[in-house]
């Protein structure tokens, strides 16, 4: 039996037999599969890497004049795991943080 060391998690005092405590171990899981779960993967991120390098303004700051440089690649409309609507380029468009939050939060309000 091996002996237990401390969790190598920065501050966590509890003992396991290896890596991380039961806790933190499915944190860390949760943080790491975050763009490879479902349908996001490394295709999906190629697509958005050229789509922000094409345009990478958001559209939504645009309309009333102002130019702010785009953070997140927002499907127009909704792909809800359907792979074809996921991968379309042209059903993408480019978001700032606070435009991509508020469409989300609408969205999520209209589907509840």
């Amino acid at each position: 039996m091996k002996p237990l060391r401390v969790c190598t998690q920065p501050r966590c005092p509890i003992l396991t037999p290896h890596g991380r405590c039961t806790a933190h171990r499915t944190e860390q899981r949760a943080y790491g599969n975050r763009f490879t779960v479902g349908a996001y993967g490394r295709p999906w991120r190629r697509l958005r890497d050229v789509h922000l390098a094409c345009s990478p303004f958001c559209v939504e700051c645009a309309k009333t004049g102002q130019v702010v440089v785009g953070t997140d690649v927002d499907h127009i409309e909704p792909h809800r795991g359907d792979r074809a609507l996921l991968m379309d380029p042209l059903n993408l468009q480019t978001l700032c943080e606070k435009h991509h939050g508020q469409k989300t939060a609408r969205e999520t309000r209209a589907t509840a």
